[in-house]
């Protein structure tokens, strides 16, 4: 090689290096993130990035994966009215059942196999205006189809909901 290209690419990796290195920065762009909450365990996640256990303790945080510093999560208008609702179906982990009202009330949750038997039952009592999430754990329970029966003492709800535990 002559000296004029051993010139050229010793000029190359000096100067032109630098300006072809990749730019690491801490920001990560997503369309979505998300934190949900099943019994004592906290879930972070964005879309496209595996769903990562967070673990809190006192002020302590230990996560693994992307964190977006400029998401906030901001809290909802309790609904309206008298209601329930069971989410996520199906159901991996955790079933949700939200229920909310403006005056004293009890309920009870019963979740039943597909051939009637009662495989989760719970009570509620609520002495004022409530909005309430409680958490039935499936994750041991055998995968199938389960129905979730939420049941006010004096009738105004009664609603049966067909939730899939995969």
């Amino acid at each position: 090689m002559n000296k004029g290209g051993v010139l050229i690419v010793t000029g190359l990796l000096l100067f032109g290096g630098p300006a072809l290195a990749q730019h690491l920065s801490h920001q990560v762009l997503v369309p979505a993130a998300g934190v949900g909450t099943c019994s004592s365990s906290h879930l972070s996640h964005t879309i496209g990035e595996n769903a990562v256990l967070l673990f809190t303790s006192g002020s302590n945080d230990l996560t693994q994966g992307f964190q977006q510093p400029r998401v906030k999560l901001i809290p909802l208008d309790q609904p309206q009215g008298t209601g329930a609702k069971v989410y996520p179906i199906p159901a991996t982990e955790c079933l949700n059942v939200e229920v909310y009202g403006d005056g004293a009330r009890k309920y009870r949750i019963l979740m039943m196999s597909i051939s009637g038997k009662v495989v989760y039952s719970a009570e509620l009592e609520f002495s004022d205006t409530y909005w309430y999430v409680h958490n039935i754990p499936v994750r041991h329970m055998v995968k199938g189809l389960y129905f979730v029966r939420i049941r006010c003492t004096e009738g105004r709800i009664d609603r049966t909901f067909k939730v899939s535990v995969i």
